[in-house]
């Protein structure tokens, strides 16, 4: 299996947002904050971002963060029952 990455898309116009399924799969695409989420291969997240950015529909490129995050939530909750 091979590793993907999200990346998160901001669009200009949503008309055009078919167009970004020959880059990787949509999985969502918001019309009223007008963004996508698009999944590629992590191989080519590089070529496809530079890719991205060329096109006129496009503002901005980004990275989804949800890898470099912490899931770790022990410290969040001996916080909150200890002001409880």
């Amino acid at each position: 299996m091979e590793k993907r990455t999200e990346l998160l898309v901001s669009l200009f116009s949503i008309k055009q947002a078919k167009t970004l399924q020959r880059f990787g799969d949509v999985r969502y695409v918001s019309r009223r904050m007008r963004y996508a989420i698009l999944y590629v291969q992590q191989a080519d997240v590089n070529k496809i971002m530079q890719e991205l950015n060329q096109l006129r529909m496009v503002k901005k490129v980004d990275l989804v963060p949800t890898k470099t995050l912490s899931f770790q939530f022990e410290d969040l909750n001996q916080t909150v029952e200890g002001a409880g």
